[in-house]
Parts: structure tokens; C-alpha cells; sequence
């Protein structure tokens, strides 16, 4: 995972942690952190890793939030490999105590 695609999700639970709403808003070609303006491969960096979940959108504008795994990877960074790697495999996982568990 890009390190700027940690450091984001490490502010998007900080500030859920904090009662702000930390959604990552995407608006055509403009992916948005509050004020914060991100690059667009930050975002698809956390899409492609799961770590974030659409929660709401249309065709212009799409919202996401951190997820169980994004929160997961955000405790154990080497994590977003594992997952990455699983993902590639096609293999069904989930994440129990910051790990891949294969199903």
C-alpha cells in the first residue's frame, strides 16, 4: 500500500475517533479528505486493498468510509500485502486479529 494511502486512513479514524465525518468523497476526477484535495491513486490504492467502503454515490459523486479491514491494516501495515496477495489469489479470507484467515 502507498504510504499516503496509510497516513489517509489514519486520519479518517482519528477523525471518526474525534466525531467528524471522515469520508473520502471522489467528484469526477477530484478525490477530497475534508478541504484536503488527494490524488486520485490514493483512493484507488485504499479501493484496491479494501479498506475502504462506498457508502454512498452517484455518477458524479461517490462517498467512502474506512472499513473493518482499513482499520485492520491502519493497526498492522504489513497487512495491506497480505491482503493484496489474497486478494490476487482469489482466495476467500477475513481479517481476524490483524490477519488473513483463509476461509
Amino acid at each position: 500500500m502507498m504510504p499516503r494511502a496509510l497516513e489517509v486512513l489514519k486520519v479518517m479514524i482519528e477523525l471518526d475517533e474525534a466525531g467528524h465525518e471522515p469520508d473520502l468523497v471522489r467528484e469526477g476526477r477530484a478525490v477530497w479528505l475534508g478541504c484536503e484535495r488527494l490524488a486520485n491513486r490514493t483512493l484507488d490504492s485504499l479501493i484496491m486493498h479494501v479498506a475502504v467502503s462506498e457508502t454512498d454515490g452517484s455518477d458524479l459523486v461517490k462517498r467512502y468510509e474506512v472499513n473493518s479491514t482499513g482499520r485492520a491494516i491502519a493497526r498492522r501495515p504489513e497487512l495491506a500485502d497480505e491482503v493484496l496477495a489474497a486478494i490476487m489469489g482469489r482466495k476467500a479470507f477475513t481479517i481476524r486479529e490483524d490477519r488473513v484467515v483463509y476461509l
